[in-house]
């Protein structure tokens, strides 16, 4: 049985506590796309759940945009701080956590094609299964997975390749 897996055609590039590049996206990554929850301690108004745009960045009262691609929440805890810091807050306490993790979505030849709750353990297999399973034999079929949704990347995969949020699957029908 043949699989598709997307894989990235450029790794991405993300910043680590001491601002050196990490040539490899992690799992615990923010992507566009995903909901974060900011809390400030003290500040109501600067505490709330925030959406990266399709940039990566979010907006926050006093603060303006601040980019998240690429960063873990602790990261994003530190940049907030940063920010906050020798303003009117001199210790800011900042907590950041993901809101939800992105979907998964699957379409082509399944059953039920559309997105999906994402699960740290998920495979493709599980993921087809999820979606009702392929319509007929998966023998005839390729699998691709885009990483975070950029076609670009896709490739065909194993079923037991694991998935990330917002990874998309297509099955497509084998040419004969």
């Amino acid at each position: 049985m043949a699989l598709a897996v997307f894989a990235l055609g450029g790794c991405a590039v993300s910043s680590t506590e001491t601002g050196e590049a990490s040539p490899t996206p992690a799992a615990e990554d923010l992507k566009p796309g995903e909901a974060i929850a900011v809390t400030v301690a003290g500040e109501p108004e600067l505490s709330g759940t925030y959406e990266l745009d399709g940039e990566g960045r979010f907006t926050m009262p006093r603060l303006g945009a601040i980019d998240a691609e690429a960063l873990t929440p602790a990261q994003v805890e530190a940049r907030v701080a940063a920010l906050l810091e020798g303003g009117p807050l001199l210790e800011p306490e900042v907590r950041v956590v993901r809101a939800a993790p992105l979907p998964i979505f699957v379409h082509g030849g399944v059953e039920r094609p559309g997105s999906y709750v994402y699960r740290a353990d998920l495979t493709v297999a599980a993921a087809i299964a999820g979606a009702g399973g392929a319509l007929g034999d998966l023998a005839g079929y390729d699998v691709f997975v885009a990483p975070g949704g950029q076609p670009s990347a896709a490739r065909v995969v194993r079923p037991e390749a694991a998935l990330a949020p917002g990874d998309v699957i297509e099955v497509r029908k084998r040419d004969i």
